[in-house]
């Protein structure tokens, strides 16, 4: 009969090895791992799960080998626990994620994890800048925790004295105010808490001799906050809120709608009665599950946003933006109009050559069936150069791809031989949109598809590796990612597809360009992506919307520079797309490439209803657009 470890030699054992570690507050790590498995038994779990959740870190952090592990005095499923919960380096957040729900008790596990990581107490305490990376980074986890799982909606709270039931409360909750929700969801979405959103007055002596006592301060951000949520109706007199306790978060860290509005209620009432209610709740998490709630609900009652549809129509119509200004300086597009945020949109909604590729690669797809480099090469290279004899090509293309269609044309040519191996274009990835709306494809797909697709006109590796960024940037806007986590997981797969090379995609292209190891022709490529993340980076510490764009993250006639400007623009109005798309075609650089993929991107995040009704009936290729949208968003 095997013997294993008890929970409380398993306990010291973890103490012991994570000894002299801290967190990233400089507190002993040992207080994680006690409060992870705490969590972990206050909501049943089993023995085999707390010795997971004592030892889940241990592993990757080196603290105790896989060797160890394997022969420990530990059950099999406790073991197979640790696993689940060791991120391997370089590992795709997805992978990991799919590994934690597919390991039955590791979400619990994982979930207790996040909820002492994310703590806004324990965030509080670590400089600005890591503290809104941590936030991003575990409320990305959170999502992909949670995709494909079945959710089971609370069930209804039924009326009762005090307490009229959910239906009640949430019909006070006011829909007509879209802006108000989307300042609210744009909060929620940026959340963070630092120094100086809650703090106290000092207790002073008045004139007449009393004393006043200390009250709270808050910051513009909470009382926004909770101006929000009284103005759209989540602080209602129907819920007599000193009747009942503050309803309890779930093990999730969540609320339902209906307990959002009771403790929004609450904690928003309260104040009136108890100074600081309104911080504690802002510190402890609370304050940021009723907006999340609330901010959910009203999301999920609108209709579906139709994000390829988004991204299509935003593509063209930033492209048609751009096209009166591109090549113009910014005095002479000032001479025209000189509020860059009344930039009118053409009577003439006419497309450039980056819809028009654009299309041409969605034809080439929806001809290819199952996506392979050998399905795809015939239709593509027949599309392009389709596109490069067509008539309507006369709206200033690029000599690159001119020059590369037209040696593609030439039957029997190599299409290696074809590439303009000198070029990093922004042609290569204004066009490779449809790949991130491409419903079915896994990562692999995705990225050597874009970099094929690439490569058949532009040979630089820069140009590659921003085609890859620019389709996982689109893609990860239709699976829900937040605007602010971007940046981050863009330079996550930089950096670990630094050294990639699927000679599967690509062939032999690398020896084209005569370099022995393809291993060094994708880092050049990579490196330079990483360079001009470091610069949107920059630009997004000190925002400058009323500045040039192209001033801060480059003009955008190459790959890297126009992907950087083009996302530098959504970023700086994530929740305005025409304004986004306004700021990027009111530029100096290549305005109508930076403006079409800044439309693509906030497409994608805001839907098919974002853009302007007559806007989208005057757009030039309306028709397909929303064809190849519909099929896309079909999935």
């Amino acid at each position: 009969m095997t013997i294993y470890l008890t929970l409380a030699e398993v306990e010291a054992l973890a103490r012991s090895a994570h000894a002299g570690q801290v967190d990233k507050a400089g507190r002993p790590y040992a207080e994680h791992l006690a409060a992870v498995a705490q969590r972990v038994a206050k909501h049943g779990g089993s023995d085999e799960q707390v010795a997971a959740a004592w030892l889940h870190d241990a592993i990757e952090d080196g603290v105790l080998s896989p060797q160890w592990l394997a022969g420990a005095a530990l059950s099999a499923h406790t073991r197979a626990l640790v696993l689940a919960m060791t991120k391997r380096p370089g590992e795709d957040p997805r992978e990991y994620a799919a590994r934690i729900r597919s390991t039955p008790g590791a979400l619990d596990i994982k979930q207790a994890d996040l909820a002492h990581n994310a703590n806004p107490q324990r965030l509080a305490a670590l400089h600005p800048a890591t503290r809104h990376r941590l936030t991003v980074k575990y409320a990305r986890m959170r999502r992909l925790l949670h995709q494909n799982v079945p959710r089971v909606s609370p069930a209804a709270s039924p009326p009762r004295e005090g307490d009229p039931g959910d239906a009640v409360l949430l019909a006070q909750l006011d829909r007509s105010r879209p802006e108000a929700w989307q300042q609210l969801g744009a909060l929620v979405r940026d959340w963070v808490v630092e120094e100086g959103d809650v703090s106290w007055s000092e207790m002073r002596r008045t004139e007449s001799g009393s004393y006043q006592l200390p009250y709270p301060r808050y910051s513009e951000r909470v009382d926004t906050v909770c101006g929000l949520l009284s103005g759209l109706g989540a602080v209602t007199p129907l819920y007599h809120w000193m009747n009942f306790p503050l309803p309890q978060l779930s093990w999730e860290e969540t609320y339902s709608p209906g307990d959002a509005v009771r403790a929004a209620t609450a904690v928003v009432r309260g104040e009136r009665f108890s100074d600081g209610t309104i911080g504690t709740a802002f510190l402890d998490g609370t304050l940021y599950a009723i907006a999340s709630a609330l901010v959910t609900w009203y999301e999920s009652a609108r209709p579906s946003r139709r994000p390829a549809t988004g991204a299509l129509l935003g593509l063209a119509i930033g492209d048609t933006m751009g096209f009166p200004t591109e090549f113009k300086t910014l005095e002479l597009i000032g001479s025209h109009w000189p509020n860059w945020r009344e930039l009118p949109f053409p009577k003439r909604a006419l497309v450039t050559d980056d819809t028009q590729m654009t299309l041409a690669l969605a034809r080439a797809l929806q001809r290819t069936g199952e996506l392979t480099p050998h399905r795809l090469l015939p239709p593509l290279r027949e599309e392009l150069v389709a596109w490069a004899r067509s008539p309507e090509n006369n709206r200033a293309p690029g000599m690159t791809c001119l020059t590369a269609c037209g040696l593609l044309g030439r039957p029997g040519k190599p299409w290696q031989e074809a590439s303009q191996l000198g070029s990093k274009g922004c042609g290569a990835n204004i066009r490779v949109a449809p790949l991130g709306l491409l419903p079915g494809l896994d990562d692999r797909q995705l990225a050597g598809a874009a970099q094929l697709q690439a490569a058949l006109t532009h040979g630089h590796p820069t140009a590659l590796a921003a085609s890859e960024l620019t389709a996982l940037t689109v893609r990860l806007l239709v699976d829900g990612a937040r605007p602010a986590e971007l940046p981050g997981l863009l330079r996550d797969r930089a950096q670990t597809a630094r050294e990639r090379y699927d000679a599967y995609w690509l062939d032999d292209f690398a020896a084209q360009v005569g370099i022995k190891r393809p291993e060094e022709f994708m880092a050049r490529g990579w490196d330079e992506c990483l360079a001009v993340l470091d610069r949107l980076d920059a630009a997004l510490t000190a925002p400058a919307p009323e500045a040039d764009p192209c001033l801060a993250t480059g003009a955008g006639w190459i790959a890297e520079e126009a992907l950087a400007t083009g996302l530098l623009c959504f970023l700086l109005f994530p929740d305005d797309p025409v304004l986004a798309v306004r700021r990027a075609a009111y530029s100096s650089g290549d305005s109508d490439s930076i403006a079409c993929l800044t439309g693509a991107f906030a497409g994608a995040y805001a839907g098919a209803d974002a853009w302007p009704a007559d806007w989208v009936q005057r757009i030039e290729h309306r028709d397909e657009l929303l064809a190849f949208g519909a099929l896309w968003d079909g999935r």
